[in-house]
């Protein structure tokens, strides 16, 4: 058997599952665009106050910040590998506001150390129209 087909078989495998995997995230999340349906986008803000951000919820790549029934921004950290549902958000916030360039830092919930940060970029608002979900 040759020897030098070995390496270049589990080479072409390799490189098989990282495009697909690959693939799989670059994919916008369903999760997110659920979330999203019917809203319409803003003009991307650098910064949002942090008494605004009433909530946020997780998604691949991405944090949705809610601040009322009608508006959410969605900060989209892009490829972060950290930024997943399991792991607890620790922002480095100086001032009262959440910034382009903020870093947040994960920690993951059972071991409660840390598995990396990202770096927040532009925050999008996501805005309910006022006559959405009235009867016509």
């Amino acid at each position: 058997m040759n020897l030098r087909i070995v390496p270049t078989a589990l080479l072409l495998l390799l490189s098989a599952c990282a495009t697909t995997v690959a693939a799989r995230e670059e994919a916008p999340d369903p999760k997110l665009q659920q979330a999203l349906a019917g809203k319409i986008v803003g003009k991307p803000k650098s910064c949002i106050a942090l008494t605004d951000a009433r909530s946020s919820t997780t998604y691949r790549g991405a944090i949705l910040y809610r601040v009322n029934s009608r508006l959410s921004y969605v900060n989209d950290l892009g490829k972060c590998p950290f930024l997943r549902d399991d792991n607890i958000q620790v922002l480095d916030v100086f001032g009262s506001q959440l910034c382009r360039g903020d870093i947040v830092r994960m920690v993951d919930r059972n071991s409660r150390f840390p598995s990396g940060s990202c770096v927040f970029s532009d925050f999008v608002p996501y805005v309910t129209p006022k006559d959405a979900g009235r009867a016509r």
